[in-house]
């Protein structure tokens, strides 16, 4: 993943965890209780994106190249990408 990449995953987490925090605070005040679910999906959003961005890993070795993230990891086999020798 480019550094410009990680940038932006950041800057949306920020801004989803900031939304979520301001639409918490306005429900809670106004009592607009339907406000704290979209506040939820919100920070749970903002969470996604955090942890998508800082948790990504690249590793290539003699067989095979796994890329690593937050939620899972992917690997292919060098023999089996296209243009390999």
């Amino acid at each position: 993943m480019s550094r410009g990449t990680k940038v932006l995953m950041y800057f949306f987490a920020v801004a989803f965890m900031g939304g979520a925090v301001i639409l918490l605070y306005v429900a809670f005040q106004r009592e607009i209780w339907p406000m704290t679910i979209v506040a939820v999906m919100l920070g749970a959003l903002g969470y996604l994106f955090f942890r998508s961005a800082s948790r990504t890993l690249l590793t290539i070795d003699e067989t095979s190249i796994a890329v690593c993230n937050g939620f899972g990891t992917r690997s292919v086999l060098l023999d089996e990408v296209a243009g390999f020798r």
